[in-house]
């Protein structure tokens, strides 16, 4: 159908996907699974790239502690050493669904995160708050 008026013409696709919901279901199951690996490719680069805007908006992609840069080991540190008490408020948001938290509240700054290498994270939490790096381990 050749519509003039755009409103007529989404108010016909938007009555026409309610009225077949099935065959949309069908069509797009099949195309999900002939297209697998580049929704996968997709995936993995999106997280990417909102785990580097993360980064980049609390510090930069290195570590505060030791340096370290390689973004596969950093991640976002409390400094007040308080994430378990924040994300008993957020509903245990982790990982991608934590970035994709922030970037939706953007980037809040009062959270008191810092950008730090697993390492460094770890060793905070079972040090009581200090970094390895920084306690005297003669």
């Amino acid at each position: 159908m050749a519509y003039r008026d755009i409103n007529k013409k989404r108010a016909y696709y938007r009555a026409w996907s309610l009225n077949h919901r099935e065959l949309l279901k069908t069509y797009r199951d099949k195309w999900r699974i002939t297209h697998e690996k580049e929704i996968k490719a997709y995936g993995v680069k999106r997280n990417k790239r909102l785990k580097h805007d993360c980064l980049m908006a609390y510090g930069g992609a290195f570590c505060v502690c030791c340096g370290e840069k390689n973004e596969m080991f950093l991640t976002l540190d409390h400094k007040n050493n308080d994430g378990a008490a924040h994300r008993r408020q957020i509903a245990k948001l982790a990982g991608y669904a934590f970035y994709s938290y922030l970037r939706v509240q953007k980037f809040p700054q009062t959270l008191g995160l810092q950008v730090c290498c697993y390492n460094c994270n770890c060793g905070k939490n079972a040090n009581g708050g200090l970094c390895p790096h920084k306690g005297d381990w003669a």
